[in-house]
Protein backbone atom coordinates (compact mmCIF):
# COMPACT_ATOMS: atom_id res chain seq x y z
CA UNK A 1 0.00 0.00 0.00
CA UNK A 2 1.23 3.49 -1.04
CA UNK A 3 0.06 6.87 -0.08
CA UNK A 4 -2.10 9.27 -2.89
CA UNK A 5 -0.25 12.02 -4.64
CA UNK A 6 -3.04 13.99 -4.01
CA UNK A 7 -6.85 13.97 -2.02
CA UNK A 8 -8.43 15.02 -4.64
CA UNK A 9 -10.23 12.89 -7.23
CA UNK A 10 -8.77 15.03 -10.52
CA UNK A 11 -6.95 17.70 -11.46
CA UNK A 12 -9.99 19.64 -12.24
CA UNK A 13 -11.80 18.81 -8.70
CA UNK A 14 -8.13 20.30 -7.38
CA UNK A 15 -8.68 23.49 -9.80
CA UNK A 16 -12.00 23.94 -8.37
CA UNK A 17 -11.37 23.65 -4.68
CA UNK A 18 -8.52 25.80 -4.90
CA UNK A 19 -10.13 28.72 -6.74
CA UNK A 20 -13.37 28.28 -4.29
CA UNK A 21 -10.97 28.46 -1.26
CA UNK A 22 -9.03 31.62 -2.87
CA UNK A 23 -12.72 33.29 -2.80
CA UNK A 24 -14.18 32.50 0.45
CA UNK A 25 -10.81 32.33 2.67
CA UNK A 26 -10.13 33.31 5.50
CA UNK A 27 -13.91 34.31 6.06
CA UNK A 28 -14.88 30.44 5.78
CA UNK A 29 -13.61 27.26 6.16
CA UNK A 30 -13.77 24.88 2.54
CA UNK A 31 -13.36 21.27 3.29
CA UNK A 32 -12.78 18.38 0.71
CA UNK A 33 -14.58 15.40 0.28
CA UNK A 34 -16.51 15.02 3.87
CA UNK A 35 -18.44 11.76 4.12
CA UNK A 36 -21.63 12.36 4.07
CA UNK A 37 -22.20 10.79 7.81
CA UNK A 38 -20.11 13.50 9.15
CA UNK A 39 -22.73 16.12 7.62
CA UNK A 40 -25.79 14.28 8.54
CA UNK A 41 -26.87 11.56 11.39
CA UNK A 42 -29.23 9.00 10.11
CA UNK A 43 -32.06 8.32 12.29
CA UNK A 44 -34.64 5.48 11.78
CA UNK A 45 -36.12 5.12 8.85
CA UNK A 46 -34.57 7.84 6.91
CA UNK A 47 -33.25 5.46 4.34
CA UNK A 48 -33.68 2.15 2.88
CA UNK A 49 -30.93 -0.61 3.53
CA UNK A 50 -29.02 0.18 0.49
CA UNK A 51 -29.33 3.36 0.80
CA UNK A 52 -28.08 3.35 4.21
CA UNK A 53 -24.75 1.53 2.64
CA UNK A 54 -24.57 4.08 0.07
CA UNK A 55 -24.94 6.94 2.63
CA UNK A 56 -21.91 5.87 4.70
CA UNK A 57 -19.81 4.87 1.96
CA UNK A 58 -19.90 8.47 -0.40
CA UNK A 59 -18.98 11.81 0.36
CA UNK A 60 -19.71 15.40 -0.97
CA UNK A 61 -16.87 16.84 -2.99
CA UNK A 62 -16.67 19.96 -1.01
CA UNK A 63 -18.59 21.51 2.18
CA UNK A 64 -18.00 25.70 3.18
CA UNK A 65 -18.27 25.52 7.02
CA UNK A 66 -18.31 28.70 9.76
CA UNK A 67 -15.97 29.65 12.13
CA UNK A 68 -17.35 26.80 14.24
CA UNK A 69 -17.28 24.27 11.59
CA UNK A 70 -20.81 24.62 11.23
CA UNK A 71 -21.82 23.30 7.45
CA UNK A 72 -23.33 26.13 5.54
CA UNK A 73 -22.84 25.11 1.98
CA UNK A 74 -21.65 21.27 -0.13
CA UNK A 75 -20.71 21.72 -3.33
CA UNK A 76 -20.44 18.29 -5.76
CA UNK A 77 -18.45 18.92 -8.55
CA UNK A 78 -19.34 16.49 -11.01
CA UNK A 79 -16.73 16.04 -13.01
CA UNK A 80 -17.24 12.86 -14.15
CA UNK A 81 -20.53 13.57 -15.37
CA UNK A 82 -19.89 16.83 -16.47
CA UNK A 83 -24.30 16.73 -14.93
CA UNK A 84 -26.12 19.93 -13.22
CA UNK A 85 -28.85 20.03 -10.71
CA UNK A 86 -31.81 22.11 -11.38
CA UNK A 87 -34.65 22.78 -8.58
CA UNK A 88 -32.97 19.83 -6.63
CA UNK A 89 -32.99 17.51 -9.61
CA UNK A 90 -29.54 16.30 -11.24
CA UNK A 91 -29.76 17.04 -15.01
CA UNK A 92 -27.08 14.46 -16.15
CA UNK A 93 -24.18 15.23 -18.66
CA UNK A 94 -23.35 13.71 -22.17
CA UNK A 95 -19.64 12.13 -20.88
CA UNK A 96 -21.11 9.69 -17.65
CA UNK A 97 -19.20 6.22 -17.80
CA UNK A 98 -20.82 5.34 -14.33
CA UNK A 99 -24.98 4.37 -15.43
CA UNK A 100 -25.98 4.72 -11.23
CA UNK A 101 -24.82 8.72 -11.41
CA UNK A 102 -28.27 9.79 -11.36
CA UNK A 103 -29.35 7.41 -8.62
CA UNK A 104 -26.40 8.34 -6.71
CA UNK A 105 -26.74 12.15 -6.65
CA UNK A 106 -30.67 12.29 -6.64
CA UNK A 107 -29.76 10.48 -3.50
CA UNK A 108 -27.63 13.06 -2.00
CA UNK A 109 -29.58 16.31 -3.43
CA UNK A 110 -32.64 16.43 -1.85
CA UNK A 111 -30.61 15.48 1.58
CA UNK A 112 -28.66 18.37 1.28
CA UNK A 113 -32.09 20.64 0.37
CA UNK A 114 -33.85 19.41 3.09
CA UNK A 115 -31.48 20.80 5.70
CA UNK A 116 -32.00 24.66 6.53
CA UNK A 117 -28.36 25.22 6.57
CA UNK A 118 -26.77 23.28 4.09
CA UNK A 119 -27.53 22.76 0.39
CA UNK A 120 -25.87 21.56 -2.41
CA UNK A 121 -25.10 22.46 -5.81
CA UNK A 122 -23.34 20.83 -8.23
CA UNK A 123 -20.65 22.67 -10.45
Amino acid sequence: MKINRTIFASRSEEKVFKSLESKWSPQFKLLPALPLSVLFKLEANDVTKSEGQYFYSTSVDYTLCDSADQPLLSIEFDGIGGGFSKNGVYIPGHRSLDPMRKVKLDFKLPMMRQNLLTKMILL
